[in-house]
């Protein structure tokens, strides 16, 4: 489950694109250091459907490599995707009992962002 302005480790299980289990960092965070009440809700009411976008993003750039930067407009909110070279994960070992868990390469940075733009 995804959070705001906490980085987070997602686990694919070997599926589809992935033979052996994945695992990525994911940081869904806000313009600012702590959300506002209203980035809150608005995170929380999309909350599903965020988390869809996010690992579609990530289990599409396993298959077909996507831009540095992706913009995702949802209703009430805009997530901008980021990704960089997840280094430090080259000093992990990940397991899913017994088998090895391949890292992504990269981590991604969601930045979420209230769309008002609707409202009346």
């Amino acid at each position: 489950m995804l959070q705001l302005n906490r980085s987070t480790l997602i686990f694919f299980p070997p599926q589809g694109a992935f033979e052996l289990p994945h695992v990525a960092q994911v940081w869904v965070k806000t313009e600012t250091r702590d959300a506002s009440e209203e980035e809150q809700h608005a995170f929380t009411r999309a909350q599903q459907d965020i988390e869809k976008v996010v690992e579609s993003l990530i289990v599409g750039h396993a298959v077909l490599p996507l831009p540095k930067k992706v913009i995702i407009e949802g209703k009430g909110f805009t997530l901008t995707a980021t990704r960089v070279r997840w280094d430090f994960a080259d000093d992990l070992e990940f397991k899913w009992g017994q088998i090895k868990v391949q890292k992504m390469h990269d981590k991604w940075w969601f930045v979420f962002k209230v769309d008002n733009s609707g409202e009346p």
